[in-house]
């Protein structure tokens, strides 16, 4: 979890307090780490980016999915930063009813998250006071005009869901109106 903004090529902006950040890696096909991954590791850690060697890689990934499904797309609907997304007193029960449907689609398809659902929902807790000021990704490029990525996120959700006869009624609503919000641009 590390919060960045990009504003131009090789201008990245790290969020983050120094050494408080974390970043998971593991091997594509989960084997142990080699000389490689391992060497790679080292270069993370001395750059303080608090690697954590991850044994499963889709899990891995599906976790930062399910997080995002949450954080970058609701701040993305309201225009706003972590900080104020985490001043709605009802964030936590938002997070768990897409948690709970995202872990249900991953169960079913056979995906176990590196975290538990109430060690994520707690994470959107704690990630959204650390990083009060961020935009998250989804919004970077709403606000530039760009796509976003709610179809790669919400959208997978809700397609692992389907494909194992789950039906993600949260995940498919949010993806809609976020596409509502792309096409209301226009009118500003």
């Amino acid at each position: 979890m590390i919060a960045t903004r990009m504003d131009a090529p090789r201008n990245v902006d790290f969020m983050g307090a120094e050494k408080s950040e974390q970043m998971h890696l593991a091997r594509y096909n989960n084997e142990k780490p080699n000389e490689v991954v391992q060497n790679i590791f080292n270069d993370f850690k001395q750059a303080q980016l608090g690697p954590v060697l991850a044994p499963e890689w889709k899990e891995m990934c599906m976790s930062k999915v399910v997080f995002n499904a949450v954080c970058n797309t609701l701040c993305t609907m309201f225009e706003i930063q972590m900080g104020q997304f985490i001043a709605y007193d009802g964030v936590r029960e938002m997070a768990r009813q897409l948690f709970d449907e995202a872990f249900d689609a991953c169960e079913r398809a056979g995906i176990y998250l590196i975290e538990s659902c109430q060690e994520e929902t707690d994470s959107v807790i704690s990630i959204s006071q650390a990083y009060k000021y961020h935009y998250p990704s989804m919004y970077q490029d709403f606000s530039k005009g760009r796509p976003t990525e709610v179809d790669y996120i919400n959208g997978y959700i809700a397609k692992l869901g389907r494909a194992h006869d789950y039906i993600c009624k949260t995940h498919e609503f949010v993806v809609h109106e976020v596409h509502l919000a792309e096409t209301m641009r226009q009118f500003k």
